[in-house]
């Protein structure tokens, strides 16, 4: 595939997703983000600077997402990945603040979601930072308990 038949293959991904009805409050519970190489590559191009982790405001050892804004809105939301657009519409990822889903994806198929944004756009960037993974799962698990 083209990289633009991949970007079109991202989009119709993308447009299977349910609304989420977001009240713009799910900052604190941002963690580092792992796209694929090509959500990276789109996120880059349109913010001009690297996806990068940075910590989180309520720890050092909880990292974030660098487009996070001092605000705790998303700065990257129009080209926000896969996972992100997740957050919220998947029983396995609620919203703590109890934005409203239309159409909520059923449980369990979070994961075949994630797995084709993968496969259509490339798993290099991803599994170069795998190891921090377990670090990433931890601290949300931590954001989502407070």
């Amino acid at each position: 595939m083209t990289k633009r038949e991949r970007t079109q293959a991202l989009r119709a991904l993308y447009a299977q997703l349910p609304t989420v009805r977001c009240q713009r409050k799910c900052g604190n519970h941002c963690g580092p983000i792992y796209p694929a190489d090509l959500e990276k590559e789109i996120i880059e191009k349109r913010m001009r600077r690297p996806l990068t982790i940075r910590p989180h405001p309520l720890g050092d050892d909880l990292p974030m997402c660098s487009f996070l804004t001092a605000d705790g809105e998303c700065g990257c939301h129009s080209v926000r990945p896969i996972i992100c657009r997740l957050w919220g519409a998947v029983p396995e990822m609620p919203c703590p603040h109890g934005c409203e889903i239309e159409n909520p994806v059923p449980e369990g198929k979070w994961k075949e979601f994630f797995d084709e944004a993968l496969r259509i756009g490339g798993r290099e960037h991803t599994d170069m930072i795998r190891p921090y993974v377990n670090l990433a799962n931890r601290a949300l698990r931590t954001l989502v308990e407070q």
